[in-house]
């Protein structure tokens, strides 16, 4: 009985390790910032639609000691952000880059940067619970041109 089990327990252990590690794949939770957002205020001359999308990734690790390998499942969000400014005939399209999300007193929001050439654009987006279907942005404006002043907009967006 005792060899049955010396046989049966790391069987156990392999299946009920694997089956916790593919648990955990499913955490990887969409946020409410998914999708796509229109200015609240039709007539601004900034940001007209922004377009927030979360990517969940592979960030499995396997662990080699000798002939013997343990894998720990995991996933890993990735967080895009594609902003359009105020153009004419159509609007600009600043691109998608990638950001992460704030941590400690700034949980909530998410950071993301622009690199424009003739200025950096650091930009900060979120939604609030207590307000669905709103979505917050804030962009600092840094230009290189040391003759031009910076600047902040912060508006609001809706679905």
């Amino acid at each position: 009985m005792i060899g049955i089990l010396k046989f049966i327990a790391p069987l156990l252990f392999l299946f009920f390790s694997n089956f916790v590690g593919n648990a955990h794949a499913g955490l990887c939770i969409i946020p409410p910032e998914q999708g796509i957002w229109r200015n609240y205020n039709q007539n601004t001359s900034s940001i007209t639609k922004l377009v927030f999308q979360m990517e969940c990734r592979n960030a499995s690790k396997t662990v080699c000691s000798g002939n013997i390998c343990s894998t720990t499942s995991a996933v890993e969000p990735h967080y895009f952000i594609n902003l359009y400014g105020k153009c004419h005939p159509t609007d600009c399209d600043w691109g998608r880059v990638e950001g992460r999300a704030l941590t400690g007193s700034d949980a909530g929001w998410y950071y993301f940067t622009y690199n424009h050439g003739f200025a950096m654009r650091y930009v900060y987006a979120r939604t609030y619970p207590q307000w669905p279907g709103w979505f917050r942005l804030y962009v600092w404006t840094d230009f290189t041109d040391p003759g031009r002043a910076d600047y902040a907009s912060d508006e609001w967006f809706v679905r």
